[in-house]
């Protein structure tokens, strides 16, 4: 599973230097994949390639990996480059002097649920949505003092209340995103931040930022079964059948693009959610990697 790469914020407060609709700074514009973006997917695939090498032939074998995107461009644009440093053409699939690459098909991925998270189209999935906010009224009574003195500290400079009015817990967890995607984009991109967010950013920003996305995406067991329990058992299945022998074709990888919330889903079900960096949900580029073992004694799987 790989999260997408850097990409242009999905929101900005209004003061910021590089509102999401500036093109001088997010030329592909808001929400999409940044040039860095996409040297880290080709570099991640170029990584993996490294690690299974000789397990994956060189050539690519459309039996041997089923590549599958969410049908949001920037998944879909990060899986291509990934495929990209993953099989690079060689011998009889070099099909060009001047490009180095060969087209390899993706296919859409329907049971990754990350959309949960930030629509606030609650009819989507009630339950969800009435889970996520149990968890946010929890966290916002139990750190109302940080938030409210991180608040305090950037509304001169944000104007950040005139697009939350930071009146209940679902408008705090929209404010904080929308101040951690204003400052954690840019940054990503070598763009320098204005001086008085020094006092906040990275810290306490990025522990504050992180524990509020995690609350609002897995802070219940009903929100991770809504978030990632389709997608999961898909992927239980597929095991299944490779150790039945009933896996058609027999391929030898699945490879999945999606989003932060799908990293984090996934690490929910697993129960890695307190993993000890904490910051995998919000680190463009991240992968999670599941392998299954035969043990050539025992013949157990694991």
């Amino acid at each position: 599973f790989t999260r997408h790469g850097s990409r242009g914020p999905i929101y900005t407060f209004p003061t910021s230097p590089y509102q999401r609709d500036d093109l001088k700074y997010w030329p592909y514009g808001a929400t999409q994949l940044t040039n860095r973006g996409r040297a880290r997917l080709y570099k991640l695939g170029k990584k993996v390639r490294s690690l299974y090498n000789g397990f994956l032939d060189e050539l690519y074998q459309q039996e041997d990996i089923r590549a599958n995107s969410t049908l949001y461009v920037r998944s879909m644009i990060s899986a291509e480059h990934f495929l990209a440093g993953l099989y690079p053409p060689k011998g009889y699939q070099v099909w060009s002097d001047e490009l180095q690459w060969q087209a390899i098909p993706l296919f859409p991925n329907y049971v990754d649920h990350h959309q949960l998270v930030y629509s606030k189209e609650t009819r989507w999935c009630p339950r969800f949505h009435a889970a996520k906010r149990k968890s946010l009224l929890r966290f916002v009574k139990e750190y109302e003092s940080n938030l409210t003195e991180i608040f305090d500290y950037v509304k001169p400079y944000t104007e950040i209340e005139r697009m939350e009015p930071l009146d209940d817990s679902i408008s705090k967890w929209a404010a904080m995103y929308t101040l951690w995607e204003s400052m954690f984009c840019p940054d990503e991109e070598g763009l320098p931040l204005p001086e008085w967010t020094k006092k906040i950013y990275p810290h306490p920003m990025t522990e504050m930022a992180d524990k509020l996305l995690r609350v609002g995406a897995i802070g219940s067991d009903t929100q991770i079964k809504y978030l990632q329990g389709e997608y999961f058992q898909e992927v239980a299945n597929l095991m299944k059948a490779k150790v039945n022998g009933t896996l058609t074709p027999d391929r030898k990888m699945f490879y999945y693009a999606g989003h932060d919330y799908t990293l984090l889903g996934m690490q929910g079900i697993l129960g890695l959610a307190d993993e000890p960096t904490g910051h995998l949900n919000v680190r463009s580029g991240s992968s999670l990697i599941l392998e299954l073992h035969k043990d050539q004694d025992t013949s157990q799987y694991s």
